[in-house]
């Protein structure tokens, strides 16, 4: 990748990782919550598809956000908050502490197709 965080770029990465992944808990707490209502509201023939709906919700957020920040094999910090800012829970006002380089790493890096 070409670029060393240095100990302070580190600190601020880690309060955007934070941010990142409160925001992706909380998008997939309004999931489960919608799942919720759709039950309440009759959507579902019954208890156990409900249930069943849910709990596979559950399971995806659930696998998608142990796989990106999973301590024992999780991505390197930088690119976690690349992710971040792609998927718009971190903003150029979160980024303002860090290098120029760092920034312009950032958003580079934010704007690469993924393969």
């Amino acid at each position: 990748m070409g670029y060393e965080l240095t100990k302070r770029e580190m600190k601020i990465c880690e309060i955007c990782i934070d941010k990142a992944l409160f925001a992706e808990l909380r998008v997939g707490l309004e999931s489960f919550e919608a799942n919720i209502r759709e039950w309440r509201s009759g959507k579902y023939p019954d208890d156990g598809h409900a249930y069943a709906t849910l709990f596979t919700a559950v399971k995806e957020s659930e696998k998608d956000i142990f796989s990106r920040y999973n301590n024992g094999r999780r991505l390197d910090p930088l690119m976690l908050v690349v992710v971040g800012y792609r998927n718009g829970y971190i903003n150029d006002e979160d980024l303002k502490e860090l290098s120029e380089e760092g920034k312009k790493k950032i958003v580079a890096l934010s704007k690469r197709k993924l393969s």
